[in-house]
C-alpha cells in the first residue's frame, strides 16, 4: 500500500493509527514506522501504552 501511495504522490512519512488497548497497538504497528494512536478524552492516561511501542520516537497526547 505503501508504494501505491507515494506513487499517487503522496510526500508525508508512513504511520499508523491505532486504538489505546494494548491488543490493538500489538496488531497495528509497523517495525520501522511511526506509531499514533487515538485515546478520545483521557490521551495522558494512555500514553505509556504507545511508549511500549513507540521507543525512540515522540510520543504525544492529544485530545479533545
Amino acid at each position: 500500500m505503501e508504494r501505491a501511495l507515494v506513487a499517487r504522490g503522496a510526500n508525508r512519512p508512513p504511520f499508523t493509527v491505532d486504538g489505546p488497548e494494548d491488543a490493538m497497538l500489538q496488531g497495528g504497528t509497523v517495525p520501522g514506522r511511526l506509531a499514533t494512536a487515538t485515546y478520545g478524552a483521557r490521551p495522558a492516561e494512555h500514553r505509556p501504552d504507545l511508549r511500549c511501542y513507540q521507543r525512540t520516537d515522540p510520543v504525544a497526547a492529544v485530545g479533545p
